[in-house]
C-alpha cells in the first residue's frame, strides 16, 4: 500500500482544517464583540444625552416661570400699592400657575426682609392659598443668594429637601428651586424674590422614563450626595453630611470629578456618567452627575460573552464534521440577533421621544424632515409620513404667497449651516391648517457636511401667552364692568398731556342715589346697574376714548383730541342715555337711574389730578344743583 503524501494526509487536513476554523472564529468573534461595544456605547450616549435634553427642558421650564411671575404686572401693581385690593389679583395669579404646574410644589413671594408673603402650596394634587402660616426664611442661604442677585436676574439652587418652620418636612420633600428676583419698583422700595419649588420626585421619575429596563438612574449633586440611585443613602447628605458617594469612596470619587463623562465599576455593576448643569445665558445650575447602572451587570460583561460564545463556537465547530456550515449558521443567526436588538432600540428610543412631552422632528443637511414623534404630529398637525421628506422651512415658516414667519434668516437653516444650537422662548410656526402656532423651539446640530442632522425640539406656550393676556387684563380693569381701573386711567391721562398736541378732557360721572339702589333692591341688582351703566356709556365712545371705575358709583370718561365744547356734548348725550336705561331685578323690579356729570378740559401747567378735581368739583356742583345734569369745572 502506498503511503500518502503528508499534504494529502487526513491529519493535515484536520490540521489545515482547525488553522482555518480557528482564525474565522477569532476574525468572526472580534468583529461581533467590536460591533456590540460600539452598539453599547451608541445606546449609552444617547441615554445620557436624551437625560441630559429632559432634565434642560424642565429645568428651563421652572426658570421662565419664575422670571415670568417675577414681572407680571399683578404682582408689580402689589408691590407698589402694597393694598389688600391688590394683594388679591397676585395671589391669584400664583394660584393660577400652581393649578397650570402640578409639578411645582409650592410658589412664594418673599420680601427682602426675608418674609413669605405670598404662598400656595400644591399638596394632594390640590393648590390651596396659605394665608395664615406666612414663614421667614430670612436664614435660609437660597433666600440670602436670591437677595444678593441684581434685580431682573435669576438662579436655581441646589437639590435639597424642602424645609418648613426650621425643621426638614417629613415625609422628606425634595425640592429643586428658582428664585427670580424682580426689578425695583418705585422710587424707594427694592422688592424681593419669587421662589418655585419643583417637584425633585417629579423631575427624577422623567429622567428614570430614558433608560431602559436593566439600567437604573443615578443622580448625586457636585458634592457626591446621593439624588437618585443610592437606595437608602438617597437625600441622607441633608441630614448626615458625610452620607457621600464621595466619603464612601473617596478615591474614586476623585476621579470622577474630573472626568466630564466616564465608566467605572463598583460592586459588581457597571456605570456610567456625564456632568450636567443647565446654563441658558446667565442663568446656570450647580453641576449634577447624571448617569445609568447596568443592574447586577459588571462593565466586562460584552467581553466576557463574547469569549465564552467564541469557545462554545469553536468547541462546537471542532467537533462536527462540518463545521463552516454550523459557523455560517451561527454567525447569520447572530447578524440577525444584532438587527433586531438594534431595531428594538430604535423603537424603545421612539417610545420614548413620544413620551418625552416634546414635540421632536430631525431634519437632513436640507432642512427636509426624515422623523417626527407624536407630539410633533399633535402642534404642527402633519402625520410623519405626510411631513416626511418635505422642506420644513418652506412648509412651516412660509405663507403660501412665499412670505416668511422670521425677519432674519431661518434659525433651522441657520443651525445647520453653523453647527451651533439655537434656542428661542418664543418662535411661530404653521400648522397643517395655515394656523400660527405660538412655541419655544431649540435646534441642535450634530455631524458633518452632508452627514450633518439637526433635531428640532418644540413645545407649546399658548397657554403661558393666554394667562399673560389674563392676568394683563386682571392688572388694568375692572372685573365687574369691563372699564379700565384708576390706575391705568392716570397712566393714560399722563401719557396724553406729555404727548398730545391737544388738552384732554375728562368726563366724570356718578350715578345718583346708587346707595338707594342697593339698600332697597340688594348688590346683586346694584351690580346689574353698574354693567347697564358702563356698557351703555361704551357705546357713545370713540375708539380712542377711555372708560374708567375710579370708585363704587364714579366713573371717569377721558377724551383727547376734542374741545370743551364737544366734551360737554358727549356728556349731555351720555346723561340723556343713562336715563333711558331700565334694569330688572329678580323679582320683575324695574330701577330707573339718572347721572350727574362733571366736565374739565387740561389745562398747562396742571397735573392729572389736578384736572381729575376740577372735574369732581364741577361733578359736586352739579350734584348739589339738582342732580341729573351736567357742569363744567
Amino acid at each position: 500500500m502506498s503511503k500518502l503524501s503528508w499534504p494529502h494526509s487526513l491529519v493535515f487536513k484536520a490540521l489545515v482544517l482547525v488553522v482555518v476554523i480557528g482564525l474565522i472564529m477569532l476574525f468572526t468573534q472580534q468583529r461581533l464583540y467590536e460591533k456590540d461595544r460600539e452598539l453599547r456605547q451608541v445606546e449609552i450616549q444617547r441615554n445620557l444625552a436624551l437625560m441630559q435634553l429632559m432634565a434642560d427642558n424642565q429645568v428651563g421650564e421652572l426658570a421662565r416661570d419664575a422670571e415670568f411671575i417675577a414681572n407680571s404686572p399683578v404682582l408689580k401693581n402689589y408691590l407698589r400699592s402694597m393694598s389688600p385690593h391688590a394683594l388679591a389679583p397676585a395671589q391669584e395669579a400664583f394660584w393660577v400657575l400652581s393649578t397650570l404646574r402640578p409639578q411645582y410644589d409650592q410658589i412664594r413671594y418673599i420680601d427682602r426682609f426675608g418674609i413669605e408673603q405670598i404662598r400656595v402650596n400644591r399638596r394632594n394634587g390640590q393648590s390651596e392659598l396659605v394665608t395664615d402660616d406666612l414663614q421667614v426664611k430670612s436664614d435660609r442661604d437660597y433666600v440670602r443668594k436670591g437677595l444678593a442677585l441684581k434685580p431682573g436676574e435669576t438662579a436655581l439652587s441646589p437639590f435639597e429637601l424642602n424645609q418648613e418652620n426650621g425643621r426638614i418636612e417629613v415625609p422628606y420633600r425634595p425640592a429643586l428651586r428658582a428664585i427670580a428676583r424682580l426689578g425695583v419698583v418705585g422710587e424707594h422700595y427694592t422688592p424681593g424674590i419669587v421662589v418655585i419649588n419643583g417637584n425633585a420626585e417629579r423631575f427624577i421619575h422623567r429622567l428614570g422614563t430614558a433608560l431602559p429596563a436593566n439600567s437604573e438612574l443615578i443622580l448625586l449633586n457636585e458634592q457626591g450626595g446621593w439624588l437618585a440611585g443610592g437606595g437608602d443613602q438617597n437625600w441622607q447628605f441633608s441630614i448626615t453630611p458625610s452620607a457621600t458617594f464621595a466619603s464612601s469612596h473617596p478615591g474614586l470619587w476623585e476621579g470622577i470629578k474630573s472626568s466630564q463623562t466616564g465608566q467605572f465599576e463598583l460592586a459588581g455593576e457597571c456605570y456610567n456618567y456625564t456632568w450636567h448643569s443647565y446654563r441658558d445665558g446667565e442663568v446656570s445650575s450647580p453641576r449634577w452627575l447624571i448617569g445609568q447602572r447596568r443592574v447586577g451587570a459588571p462593565c466586562t460583561t460584552e467581553l466576557v460573552d463574547n469569549v465564552q460564545q467564541g469557545a462554545m463556537r469553536s468547541v462546537i465547530a471542532f467537533g462536527l464534521s462540518f463545521p463552516l456550515l454550523l459557523l455560517w449558521h451561527r454567525a447569520s443567526a447572530r447578524k440577525r440577533e444584532l438587527v433586531s436588538n438594534l431595531e428594538a432600540r430604535n423603537e424603545e428610543l421612539r417610545l420614548i421621544a413620544n413620551e418625552s412631552g416634546h414635540g421632536l422632528l430631525r431634519v437632513d443637511a436640507q432642512g427636509c424632515v426624515e422623523w417626527m414623534n407624536r407630539e410633533a404630529e399633535r402642534l404642527l398637525g402633519w402625520k410623519e409620513a405626510d411631513l416626511e421628506g418635505q422642506n420644513l422651512h418652506e412648509t412651516c415658516h412660509q405663507f403660501e404667497d412665499g412670505k416668511s414667519l422670521h425677519k432674519g434668516p431661518c434659525p433651522t437653516l441657520e443651525a445647520l449651516q453653523t453647527g451651533q444650537t439655537y434656542r428661542s422662548e418664543h418662535e411661530r410656526m404653521l400648522d397643517r391648517s395655515g394656523t400660527i402656532v405660538h412655541l419655544t423651539m431649540s435646534v441642535s446640530a450634530y455631524g458633518e457636511g452632508g452627514e450633518r442632522r439637526a433635531i428640532v425640539a418644540i413645545s407649546d406656550i399658548g397657554s403661558h401667552i393666554e394667562m399673560e393676556k389674563t392676568l394683563t387684563e386682571l392688572a388694568t380693569t375692572d372685573s365687574l364692568t369691563g372699564a379700565f381701573n384708576r390706575a391705568t386711567l392716570l397712566q393714560q391721562l399722563d401719557t396724553w398731556i406729555t404727548h398730545s398736541a391737544n388738552p384732554p378732557c375728562a368726563i366724570m360721572l356718578d350715578i345718583d342715589h346708587f346707595k338707594r339702589v342697593n339698600d332697597t333692591y340688594g348688590h346683586n341688582a346694584g351690580d346689574r346697574v353698574l354693567k347697564a351703566f358702563s356698557s351703555t356709556i361704551m357705546e357713545l365712545l370713540r375708539k380712542d376714548d377711555m372708560l374708567s371705575r375710579t370708585g363704587g358709583e364714579e366713573f371717569v370718561v377721558a377724551i383727547r383730541n376734542a374741545s370743551l365744547k364737544d366734551a360737554v356734548a358727549l356728556a349731555e348725550r351720555i346723561r340723556m342715555a343713562v336715563a333711558q336705561i331700565e334694569c330688572q331685578t329678580d323679582n320683575g323690579d324695574i330701577i330707573r337711574i339718572t347721572t350727574s356729570v362733571g366736565v374739565a378740559i387740561y389745562q398747562e401747567g396742571e397735573s392729572v389730578e389736578q384736572l381729575l378735581a376740577r372735574a369732581d368739583g364741577a361733578l359736586y356742583c352739579a350734584k348739589h344743583g339738582g342732580r341729573d345734569q351736567v357742569r363744567v369745572g
